[in-house]
């Protein structure tokens, strides 16, 4: 589950919580941000800045999309090619920053939700990295 958060690291009104049920957090526009954010291929009319071709959407919805897209961006890079889903949700849950701690009410356990990270991309040395996936290189 992903938490929407400001591009400060404060989460925004309104999105995915619970420690022990958001697993990863994304930065994310909101309209008192600045405008959210436009997809192409839904008609809406009107005067914003997202009217005409596009629809916009903002929060959760917006932040998932953030870590489906830095997910691929990692599988892109040959050291990190060889990485199943579950290894690469794992490297994304390790590679963070930006942590709140907190504990589930729900089972009296301490949790932290964290904002997605990946300045490891461009590191030389991605050995821990690469050992989440196997070695990386396919």
């Amino acid at each position: 589950t992903v938490q929407s958060r400001r591009y400060d690291g404060r989460p925004l009104k309104n999105s995915n919580f619970g420690f022990g049920t958001v697993d990863l957090a994304a930065p994310t526009p909101k309209s008192d941000q600045g405008g959210s954010l436009c997809v192409a291929s839904t008609h809406v009319s009107g005067d914003d800045e997202c009217s005409g071709d596009y629809a916009d959407f903002a929060q959760s919805s917006a932040a998932a999309a953030v870590v489906t897209g830095a997910a691929a961006l990692v599988w892109s890079d040959r050291r990190f090619g060889n990485c199943s889903a579950e290894q690469m949700r794992t490297l994304l849950l390790t590679s963070r920053s930006h942590c709140l701690p907190g504990r589930s009410s729900r089972n009296g356990s301490d949790y932290e939700v964290c904002l997605l990270d990946l300045a490891f991309l461009a590191a030389k040395d991605t050995a821990r990295e690469q050992a989440l996936c196997g070695g990386g290189v396919r």
